[in-house]
């Protein structure tokens, strides 16, 4: 099992020993958007919403997702929260569906492997990763 320290925006990281149990991105591609001052802009907008599941040494549950804009007209965004089996069930529905919903465009659904059973090394997802958060 690892050590995560998840990041949180507007709060302290999520810090539990664990595993990753899956994790997949969502990308969501405009021909146009509206700016930080919201001026409507035209050019590709590209929103990426990441969403990780982990299970905790004392058998809780995690939920983590990370959000991003390209161009950056929003700060990114960290969530990360335990969660009751039922949540998590939701949580896993919710990515299920997502992989149906029409305009968003699902990466490839990421497990651990035997190799790497600390799951994707994302920045700020690990205890020894230096990132400041």
């Amino acid at each position: 099992m690892q050590t995560f320290r998840l990041p949180r925006s507007c709060d302290a990281p999520l810090v539990f020993r664990g595993e990753m149990i899956v994790s997949q991105s969502f990308v969501d591609e405009s021909p146009a958007y509206f700016d930080a001052q919201g001026r409507y802009r035209s050019g590709v907008s590209i929103w990426t919403w990441t969403i990780t599941l982990y299970r905790t040494d004392e058998g809780r549950f995690v939920y983590a997702d990370h959000t991003r804009q390209e161009p950056p007209v929003e700060p990114e965004s960290y969530r990360a929260r335990f969660e009751t089996a039922q949540e998590y069930r939701k949580s896993l529905e919710q990515m299920d569906a997502m992989r149906g919903a029409s305009g968003f465009k699902a990466g490839p659904l990421r497990l651990p492997t035997p190799e790497d059973q600390d799951g994707p090394r994302n920045p700020g997802n690990r205890e020894d990763d230096t990132k400041a958060v």
